[in-house]
């Protein structure tokens, strides 16, 4: 199965990294883009998933990127996701010794 990455962060830290990415001048216009994006992505997961992206349930893992550096954050979700796939590995293992025991 997937790991699902719940990446959040601060209102003014997602502004000035819409404003640094996409070249806006105007703090509206990154936050009308933000509006905008949050408003589909609300829709995405009502539709798909019958929930809200700002559900922590719905994640693995949740990192916000206000408090980390992105550099950090990508290494602690590739840290978790080794981890995952060990641990996924290990009961695969087991699962697979027990069926031969168990005949």
């Amino acid at each position: 199965s997937a790991l699902k990455v719940g990446l959040f962060a601060s209102w003014e830290d997602r502004v000035e990294r819409v404003m640094k990415r996409e070249g806006f001048k105007s703090v509206a216009d990154a936050e009308n883009t933000i509006e905008r994006r949050e408003k589909l992505q609300r829709e995405y997961f009502g539709d798909v998933y019958r929930a809200q992206p700002e559900d922590p349930s719905l994640y693995d893992i949740i990192v916000d990127t206000s408090s980390e550096m992105i550099p950090v954050a990508s290494i602690k979700i590739a840290r978790f996701a080794r981890q995952a796939l060990v641990l996924q590995t290990a009961w695969f293992f087991e699962a697979e010794v027990f069926i031969l025991y168990s005949r």
